[in-house]
């Protein structure tokens, strides 16, 4: 049994005896210094048997006498007997094999040695012996057992409460028995290192090297010589160990010791309390050992402490990739701490401003030149082992750049992205190959975002591919999920189910990135339902998505995806609302040349549409975004709601819109132009168009479409297409409700009569309203005349209520 002072061992030993049954004999030796000599521990060890009625007592002249005769006592007992020898640590290392040879000779002898050290009877000296080792970490209390010690000495304790006091003491017996004696547990570890186990440390140098081995994880020797340049370490620490301050585990046939993690902490906090420059050497020294140790969250860990922002920097600039992958919240802790001044270099500039909300533009000034612009320089520099550095260079330029809303500019990255990574797949450079699949998912990601979704979908699928070559957990799941969210996007429920299924069956990366690589796979899962009418499983899909603690780019698509659920069973009013939320929190991310912006527009002009809020939705279709592809639908669609089927035909009907839109838009087109046609009286074209719909759907298995029109206009095609009657009478579409009026009113005023309406809306009166527009009161008259007419109204009152239904006013 090996495990510290304050560890109960004597007490659970001696409780373990007294539970023992008369047919076995218990031997208790507390083994001390007066015991170093041979023998006099043969003779302590003869009077503790004799005690127990083995043996017979008396004084030997020799050890070796006292061993002989401590063999018969045992040998004669004629049942089995158990020696416990407490406070091993004292006897002399000869012994050691003595003792191994006394269990060897004697089967029925079980020896139970308590021990502080590892250092005594080595795995090699118990060869052939069956034996049991109890270390410091079988000690430790679990959550249960505190419960039971506190209540043992009269405490109410709940389950929260034990746990809280587990969490302070870390099961460590001694802290726990002192707060079961009444003890608090604000600085419960620190008073219990202050007041007993320092003083039992006499010299000073061992009490400055117990103070700096608490800093260490692993603590070795090795490592207490770097910190400490103290040729002497690994006495010390053995020094330390026999104290019972510490204990050993040997691994790879080194030994590593521990300190139970409050004492540890406490410890440190000493050493800083003490010796702060020390601390921050210490801690400088561990960061850069752990930097050669390609170990880069520990070195960062201790650079922070030190305030070393050289080593920072340094070790962000090679390992930022894995640093934002496994520990980001320590990459961010890291930038947001070490000051800007001290940042040098491309890589670490641009994940500073990837991560911060507080961007510094020296990156941008230096982003054009961080990789070769040519295609030879590239190729060039893919075949050479500089594209180590260069991969993730860019890589995080290509990510900072999107994140500032610069679509176009990052879009060109991922291009020269594409070329270096393909010249080091041909090459072969094996240390790069790694960074490979998650470039390939940043460069799709990069594409998704600028609305190139099937260019997107081929690097996803790469990254899936060879995610094997990765050590990031995280590459498959999120290359898998944002690739099924490209298909949902494009209308493809068949491929966006196969990418789901590969999706769900990775495993869960840890930490922060479970939301965001789960939430592109909740958002496909959900259009894929949308699409089929299951409002049950959209909504699930919707509500399974989390925010993670850091924003995540699929935020427009997980909008969009919103919006289409309000659309048909949601709220649109309060869906509205959301997507202008959406966009002030992402204000800065939306930028020219991404899809984020023409997406939410097309999805908030088709809401507006459905409450029939025909000025507003104008205004956004007729808005920044109105040759966006995105907006030809809701185009289409208002033209026929507004009685104009002949601009509705003319709406999405170009060789370029139909070859490039999304083939969900694309169904919902044929659809329009099927109704369309209809009501022009163009019944074989009508039928073309609805034979074309009714073929895309059903290889889709998508039935949103048909909810989107007026199927009882469509039925009179039944017997031209009579494949669209089982679509048109499916029960999901029979019982969606309609999610656009019949007609909608669009009021379409002047320039002057939209200044006289805003001075009506304002209070003013007809000749503050002719002085405020230089204009006679009688023009002002006849143009409120004109308003009334086209408003409906008959008078202020009636004209301002449907002006503000109309969107024309605020």
């Amino acid at each position: 049994m090996r495990a510290p002072t304050g560890f109960g061992k004597t007490v659970l030993l001696a409780t373990w005896a007294a539970s023992r049954s008369e047919t076995e004999v218990v031997a208790w030796a507390h083994v001390d210094e007066d015991d170093r000599d041979p023998g006099a521990f043969w003779s302590r060890i003869r009077e503790t048997l004799h005690d127990v009625g083995i043996g017979v007592p008396g004084a030997a002249r020799t050890s070796e006498s006292d061993r002989r005769h401590v063999q018969r006592a045992i040998q004669g007992a004629n049942r089995p007997v158990t020696l416990i020898l407490d406070g091993y640590d004292a006897a002399a290392e000869e012994l050691d094999r003595a003792l191994v040879d006394l269990l060897r000779q004697q089967p029925q002898l079980t020896l139970i040695i308590s021990l502080r050290s590892h250092q005594r009877l080595p795995a090699g000296a118990r060869v052939g012996l069956e034996t049991v080792i109890i270390d410091a970490m079988d000690l430790l209390f679990s959550v249960a057992e505190v419960g039971v010690l506190l209540s043992a000495r009269g405490a109410q304790v709940t389950e929260a409460h034990a746990a809280a006091v587990f969490q302070q003491t870390n099961g460590w017996p001694a802290l726990v028995a002192a707060l079961a004696e009444g003890a608090t547990t604000d600085n419960l570890a620190a008073d219990y290192v202050r007041s007993h186990l320092l003083p039992q440390i006499e010299a000073p140098e061992l009490r400055r090297f117990l103070l700096i081995a608490s800093i260490p994880r692993p603590l070795t020797a090795d490592i207490m010589r770097l910190l400490t340049d103290d040729p002497a370490a690994d006495g010390k620490l053995r020094q330390l160990e026999s104290a019972g301050v510490l204990f050993a585990t040997i691994e790879d046939g080194t030994a590593a010791y521990q300190i139970p993690s409050a004492m540890r902490v406490a410890l440190g906090e000493e050493l800083t309390a003490r010796w702060p420059g020390l601390a921050c050497d210490v801690h400088s020294r561990l960061a850069r050992w752990h930097l050669t140790q390609q170990a880069p969250a520990e070195a960062l860990r201790h650079a922070i402490t030190a305030q070393d922002w050289g080593v920072v920097v340094e070790v962000i600039n090679k390992f930022w990739g894995l640093l934002l992958g496994r520990d980001s919240e320590l990459l961010y802790e890291a930038f947001m701490l070490t000051p800007l001044s001290e940042i040098t270099g491309i890589r670490a500039l641009a994940c500073r401003d990837l991560m911060l909300r507080a961007p510094d533009d020296t990156f941008l000034a230096m982003a054009p030149t961080a990789l070769p612009s040519t295609r030879a320089e590239l190729e060039e520099l893919g075949r050479s082992p500089d594209v180590r550095d260069a991969l993730p260079t860019g890589l995080v330029v290509m990510m900072a750049l999107r994140r500032r809303g610069l679509h176009r500019e990052a879009r060109e990255y991922s291009d020269r992205l594409e070329v270096l990574g393909r010249a080091a797949r041909i090459a072969r450079t094996n240390e790069s190959l790694w960074q490979l699949p998650p470039m390939y998912t940043q460069t799709g990601t990069t594409r998704m975002l600028a609305g190139n979704f099937r260019d997107a979908i081929g690097h996803l699928q790469t990254s899936y591919h060879t995610a094997h070559e990765s050590p990031l957990a995280i590459v498959a799941p999120d290359a898998a999920g944002r690739t099924a969210l490209a298909w949902a996007l494009l209308g493809d429920s068949n491929r966006a189910a196969i990418w789901l299924a590969r999706h769900d069956a990775a495993p869960d990366p840890q930490d922060w990135f479970v939301p965001v690589v789960r939430s592109p796979g909740h958002g496909a899962r959900a259009l894929i339902a949308i699409d089929q009418l299951l409002p049950d499983a959209a909504r699930e899909a919707l509500d399974r998505i989390q925010d993670g603690p850091h924003p995540d780019e699929s935020w427009p698509f997980l909008a969009y995806v919103r919006a289409q659920y309000a659309l048909i069973w949601g709220d649109p009013i309060g869906q509205l609302n959301e997507l202008d939320e959406t966009r002030d929190r992402h204000r800065a991310w939306i930028g020219e040349g991404g899809i984020a912006a023409p997406m939410l527009a097309s999805a908030e002009a088709d809401l507006l549409t459905s409450l029939g809020w025909g000025n507003q939705a104008r205004a956004i279709i007729d808005g920044p975004h109105a040759s966006h592809p995105l907006m030809q639908v809701s185009r289409a669609r208002l033209a026929l709601l507004t009685g104009r089927s002949q601009d509705a035909l003319m709406t999405g009907s170009s060789t370029t819109w139909t070859r490039n839109a999304p083939s969900k838009f694309q169904r919902e087109m044929l659809l329009l132009h099927t109704v369309a046609n209809l009501r022009l009286g163009e019944i074989d074209t009508a039928a073309t168009m609805l034979r074309r719909a009714v073929r895309r759907a059903r290889s889709a298995h998508a039935l949103r479409a048909f909810a989107t029109v007026p199927t009882e206009e469509i039925a009179v095609l039944a017997d031209r297409v009579p494949e669209a009657v089982a679509l048109l009478r499916h029960r999901l579409v029979r019982d969606t409700a309609p999610i656009y009026p019949d007609t909608i009113d669009v009021v379409t005023l002047t320039e002057r009569e939209t200044l006289v309406l805003n001075e009506v809306a304002g209070g003013q009166t007809m000749p503050q309203i002719a002085e405020a527009l230089y204009v006679s009161y009688n023009t002002v008259k006849s143009q409120m005349r004109t308003l009334y007419q086209k408003l409906g109204a008959g008078s202020r009152p009636e004209a301002l209520i449907r002006a503000r239904a109309l969107g024309l006013i605020d």
